[in-house]
């Protein structure tokens, strides 16, 4: 059996039409330090590169997957251990908030 833990601010609430599930915040928000190096200039801006040079993740864990921001998961693709809410594919009310998400993304 897979734990899933919440490293976001936020209850992620899972609905995929048949199974509802509210994961709620751990305590901790996962957080990628990154050094920015420029690589190009477009149209007058800055076009940077993001390097990872440290984070705040717990080790991976057997039988724990953690939950955090896309950013997070973006930046740290090495990490099988992590997954984002599937925001994609969301289910928003009327002034377009994220209600529940039908499932996880994996980099």
């Amino acid at each position: 059996m897979v734990e899933l833990i919440n490293l976001t601010p936020h209850a992620i609430v899972v609905d995929n039409g048949s199974t509802q599930k509210v994961y709620e915040p751990a305590g901790i928000v996962a957080r990628v330090e990154t050094k920015s190096t420029v690589v190009d200039v477009v149209d007058g801006f800055e076009v940077v590169q993001n390097q990872v040079v440290g984070d705040n993740l717990p080790e991976p864990q057997e039988g724990k997957v953690f939950i955090v921001s896309a950013m997070v998961l973006a930046l740290r693709p090495d990490r099988g251990d992590l997954v984002a809410p599937n925001t994609g594919a969301a289910k928003r009310n009327d002034k377009g908030h994220i209600v529940s998400v039908p499932g996880f993304v994996r980099s």
